[in-house]
């Protein structure tokens, strides 16, 4: 029986997978850093205004990737469109790091 982490999440991007990754589907915004947007090779689609984090921090924003395509590794059929805000600060970078994205 395989057992599935339901918090944290592998997600194929631009036939990449990215590991540790957490989203919530009832979220106004799902952000990344720009550091993984750079390695997914995805750009922003337009200005977004800034964000507050759970602890009401304001979170600088660079831009939006707009209608991104994102599927779970675990379920392939299972496609999701989202926008994704992209931020500077590498404050989660440990979880994004290099070691993390790898061709499929």
């Amino acid at each position: 029986m395989k057992i599935i982490n339901l918090f944290f999440l592998t997600l194929d991007i631009n036939d990449r997978l990215l590991n540790n990754c957490m989203l919530d589907s009832r979220a106004s915004t799902n952000v990344m850093t720009k550091k993984v947007m750079e390695q997914l090779n995805l750009i922003i689609s337009r200005p977004y205004n800034n964000i507050c984090s759970m602890d009401f921090k304001r979170v600088e924003v660079l831009g939006v990737v707009k209608d991104l395509q994102v599927s779970f590794v675990d379920y392939p059929y299972r496609i999701i469109t989202m926008d994704i805000a992209v931020k500077m600060h590498q404050m989660y970078e440990e979880c994004f790091s290099t070691e993390s994205l790898q061709l499929l």
